[in-house]
């Protein structure tokens, strides 16, 4: 089951896309130009997990760049897939949940014999 944040993300696209996608093509942005245009909690969770991911890069002066030309957002769907009800392997599983973006959902079944 997704969170309130997951069921956002699954939607939108995970917070490093998007800061990626606030990461100029060509050139550099600062840390205060994309806290300003995401949000100062999206804009800190994201740049974690793009720097994570080598995604993006700090240059002097601290300016953030683009590392590679484009990216596939791997935690949007994976939550699409959960909530579509597919599978998802165990440690995606573990570390969605560590973010807050799934929770366990527990179905009571009762058989009649």
């Amino acid at each position: 089951m997704l969170t309130e944040e997951g069921q956002e993300i699954a939607e939108s696209g995970s917070h490093e896309a998007k800061v990626f996608n606030a990461v100029p093509a060509e050139g550099s942005c600062t840390v205060a130009d994309l806290q300003t245009l995401l949000g100062e909690a999206v804009a800190k969770i994201g740049m974690g997990k793009a720097f994570q991911h080598k995604w993006i890069g700090q240059v002097e002066g601290g300016r953030i760049t683009r590392k590679v030309a484009c990216i596939q957002d791997v935690t949007c769907g994976q939550l699409c897939s959960i909530r579509s009800n597919l599978a998802c392997d165990e440690s995606a599983l573990k570390e969605l949940k560590r973010r807050k973006l799934v929770d366990k959902e527990y179905i009571k079944a009762e058989t009649a014999y």
